[in-house]
């Protein structure tokens, strides 16, 4: 397909995106002032925030799941030869406030104005992309800059940004190396370990020690832009006196802290009259392994998905530079989609899913493991979720339970990579236990398998949630294939969960770490559990299962009403009227329109939530539990708030969650637990666990006739078949293998520098933002505003596997058989000597080499359409991607 035929077909494809796309613009309410504000929050190690407030512009971003350690990510601004700090702890002189910070879910907003001259709009924005994995997989973000003249007159405007070596380790005194790569449209900066082979699944703190820190800039020309690798105060007092950093490096390794190198960039806007260009940063951490994963006896290491479709982490991070324009229209749809939904429950539950949905999300790591010949195997994709903030267990049940419902909204089909990843682990046991696995491990990212025994302590909890998550996945994905290959297993749990749902005994816990015996909400799960079971045993036809579940639910329900309810609400434990609490476990009914919990029992409990909430003693919302009654869930309330009967109690719910996470003085980035009396977090902080904000939105999901594989469905060539043949008329076949051909050509454009037209008009992204200084200079709620001494943990030395190790060290050491991403080359002085795109290299300075070059182009083109044909095998089995989520609704 040459250039023409692909701006014919990005035309057609304008049309409908212009005549779909609604007017984005619908951000938080300026009256929401959470704490602390996502920046970078893509991973469970990507993960900064910011304290939220008039001073934002004074400090330091922080890691999400532990806002003690600095993440040091400095922005500044020239403004008429006076200079501004945006970001970091970098104090100048000079009049200049935070206006407003705003959110969506992809987004994070901030107006700065800088002496009542020049208005500086900074987005952080951290892509959702339910319709392209690979790209859903990429640990990266941007920040986006532009100024604005607010007086009237012309101002001269620079740019500046830069990051440490801080993302990289926890320990300080760990040396760090970095490198700069420049092409025709884009510059980035790598720094990383020194210490190769780097340290696999090691994490100190939650800081990823085998990750590599990407920092780019979508601009190539110097000027206007120039770069810099020094130490922090040289470079920042560089920016300050000239506004310019001179192109230069020192390639010296060393410490963290060793005068703080920095990676930077600046970008002379010049003079700014209006508005200025749109200037696009990158950032991300990139991990070659992801999780080392127990299988049987052995172990399996498993690779981030989209180094399935990139040859490493550079040329994906070179196309996620790239991709800026495009992923904004992306997400303008879908912010667009997901805040109007959202706003039509209530503001301040838009509010919630704005400050939730990256937190959620960015738990999630979507992998994949090597095939018999070595290279990515497509066909395992399974998805592992961190329980940040809390114990690092991986794939808690109880952590995925909360977080359904935004996975159910966004994209089905990632709910099912969790639970086969959990699936595949309970059928490698032997013997097989009675229960489902309560985890895969406790010490992410390394899972080495359940923690629990086979007779659990969380048996009825952990086996009665996957069975209500494998039902919830097949219904709303309308993909059947776990249900159908694990379906022995999850036969057994349901056969456990038939003789002890009804009355847990005292050995029997509560994923809250409770006691479950005769716990009304945990045996009400469990019976929950059960008719799932008998609906996916419907789903398979197998009658005489479906009957007997359904039997079993049906009288076991009937049972634990008499026993639940005691006079005007449903006491917690059976024999104590008095104990009350949140039956959150209803929510899972009405999610799953199973219908067993009568009208009366959800009319009685919600009048007990309705009087509790009125009484004005529950401005942070209900204890979980009556014993415990200064315990508050953010998540279990949000799921209690879904399944009341009438509006006014669910939005007392909603409200008394969004009074505590709008409270500015409080710390945590969004906690799910923290005492109702003060506010204060007690864990959960930055937890995957918030998904519960999509409580209600998930309510709205039609379920999808349920599909299972064909016999031969394993057969390459009965899966292109099944896509191309089996739709309607073969159109919708040829539609999306044209899609497919049009975003690989596309890409393999952008990777030789070649213009694509953009599908709609930037002018369609309305990034305005409405003012609100909110929290009062000095009001810093105990939040340390200086670099604090950092730990110096020791660090045990691990092994990486050879393959590996020869890959990290490709990324130092250009291959002389392959197109290595360019490097700045240096001359004596440090000033940039040359630079060279060698894919990309113009005919004219054809050598003797470039028959070796050519045939590596080829290779690689083949290994491109290789991957192709992939993605369309794999259509068939990620129905979602051509129905961009959330899916359909009632």
């Amino acid at each position: 397909m040459r250039g023409k035929d692909v701006r014919a077909l990005a035309l057609g494809m304008a049309f409908f995106f212009l005549t779909t796309l609604g007017v984005w613009g619908q951000q938080s309410q300026q009256s929401f002032t959470p704490a602390w504000v996502p920046l970078a929050v893509r991973s469970p190690h990507l993960n900064a925030w910011v304290w939220n407030s008039s001073e934002t512009t004074k400090h330091w971003p922080r890691f999400g799941l532990d806002t003690d350690k600095i993440l040091a990510w400095s922005q500044f601004v020239k403004v008429d030869g006076v200079s501004y700090s945006l970001l970091g702890d970098y104090t100048f002189p000079g009049n200049y406030t935070v206006k407003s910070s705003r959110m969506t879910p992809t987004r994070t907003i901030i107006v700065t104005d800088l002496g009542g001259f020049v208005e500086v709009t900074t987005t952080f924005f951290s892509p959702i992309e339910p319709g392209v994995m690979e790209r859903q997989s990429m640990p990266f973000a941007y920040m986006s800059v532009k100024a604005s003249s607010i007086d009237g007159k012309p101002h001269v405007v620079a740019l500046y940004s830069d990051v440490t070596g801080e993302w990289v380790s926890d320990n300080a005194s760990t040396i760090v190396t970095w490198d700069t790569v420049q092409a025709a449209s884009y510059t980035y900066h790598k720094v990383q370990r020194k210490d190769l082979p780097l340290h696999p699944f090691e994490e100190n703190a939650g800081v990823a020690e085998d990750a590599t820190l990407f920092f780019g800039i979508q601009a190539a020309k110097t000027p206007p832009m120039s770069y810099r690798t020094d130490g922090e105060s040289t470079t920042r007092d560089l920016f300050v006196k000239e506004g310019n950093l001179g192109n230069k490096a020192t390639m010296n390794d060393r410490a963290i802290s060793a005068e703080w190198p920095v990676v930077a960039f600046a970008y002379n806007l010049g003079t700014v009259e209006n508005e200025s260009e749109e200037v696009i940063f990158a950032i991300g951490l990139a991990r070659n392994q992801i999780i080392k994963l127990k299988v049987g006896s052995g172990e399996q290491v498993r690779y981030p998905y989209y180094l399935s479709r990139y040859d490493s982490a550079n040329e994906a991070f070179q196309d996620f530079l790239q991709d800026y324009d495009d992923a904004s229209k992306r997400a303008d749809a879908l912010d667009s989609r997901i805040m109007g939904e959202a706003s039509n429950k209530s503001a301040e539950y838009a509010d919630l899913v704005a400050l939730g949905t990256r937190q959620a999300l960015a738990g999630l790591e979507i992998t994949v493991t090597n095939a018999s010949d070595g290279t990515l195997d497509t066909s395992d994709i399974q998805a592992f979720m961190k329980d940040s903030g809390n114990s690092l267990h991986v794939n808690s049940v109880q952590v995925m339970y909360a977080a359904a419902p935004a996975l159910l909204y966004i994209n089905a089909t990632w709910l099912g990579y969790l639970l086969k990843a959990s699936l595949q682990h309970a059928n490698s046991l032997s013997p097989s236990p009675q229960t489902a696995p309560q985890d895969l491990g406790f010490s992410y990212p390394a899972a080495s398998g359940d923690t629990s025994s086979p007779d659990s302590s969380l048996g009825v909890e952990a086996s009665s949630t996957l069975l209500i998550l494998a039902y919830a996945h097949a219904t709303f994905s309308g993909d059947g294939a776990l249900i159908q290959e694990y379906y022995d297993n999850l036969k057994t749990w349901a056969d456990y969960l038939a003789q002890h749902t009804l009355y847990p005994n005292q050995d029997q816990n509560t994923a809250e770490g409770d006691n479950g015996a005769d716990n009304t909400n945990l045996a009400l799960k469990g019976i929950l559990g059960l008719h799932a079971m008998s609906r996916i045993s419907e789903s398979l036809h197998k009658d005489a299962d479906a009957a007997d579940y359904a039997g079993n639910a049906s009288g076991l329900i009937s049972q634990w009403k008499d026993l639940a309810v005691a006079g005007d609400h449903l006491a917690l434990t059976y024999d104590d009227p008095s104990s009350s609490g949140l039956i959150f476990n209803m929510y899972a009914d009405k999610l799953l329109k199973t219908n067993i919990v009568s009208d009366d029992v959800y009319e009685l409990q919600t009048r007990l939530y309705g009087a509790e909430l009125d009484s004005g003693q529950a401005a942070y919302g209900l204890p979980y539990r009556s014993d415990h009654n200064t315990g508050g869930r953010a998540d279990l309330s949000l799921l209690a708030a879904a399944a009341a009967s009438n509006g006014t109690t669910r939005d007392a719910f909603i409200k008394s969650v969004w009074n505590r996470a709008a409270n500015n003085s409080l710390d945590g980035c969004f906690p799910y637990a923290y005492s109702l009396d003060t506010g204060t977090a007690n864990t959960g902080t930055g937890s995957p666990a918030l998904g519960a904000v999509y409580s209600l939105l998930a309510l709205d999901l039609k379920k999808r006739p349920i599909t299972f594989p064909a016999a031969d469905d394993s057969s390459q060539s009965s899966r292109t078949k099944a896509i191309v043949g089996g739709v309607v008329g073969g159109v919708a076949g040829a539609a999306l293998l044209a899609l497919a051909t049009f975003f690989f050509l596309r890409r393999r454009a952008r990777l030789n520098n070649k213009v694509v037209p953009e599908l709609v008009d930037s002018s369609l992204r309305d990034t305005t933002s409405l003012p609100q200084p909110w929290r009062a200079s000095g009001s810093e709620g105990g939040i340390p505003r200086k670099r604090r001494n950092m730990a110096t943990p020791e660090v045990t030395a691990s092994n990486i596997p050879s393959q590996m190790a020869n890959d990290v060290r490709k990324t130092r050491t250009p291959s002389t058989t392959t197109s290595p991403p360019a490097r700045t080359s240096y001359a004596a002085d440090g000033t940039l000597a040359a630079t060279t795109e060698t894919h990309a290299q113009p005919e004219s300075t054809a050598s003797a080499g470039d028959s070796n070059n050519a045939a590596g182009d080829t290779t690689l083109l083949r290994n491109k359409l290789e991957n192709l044909r992939r993605e369309v095998v794999e259509i068939r089995h990620q129905q979602s991607y051509a129905d961009v989520p959330p899916p359909e609704y009632s």
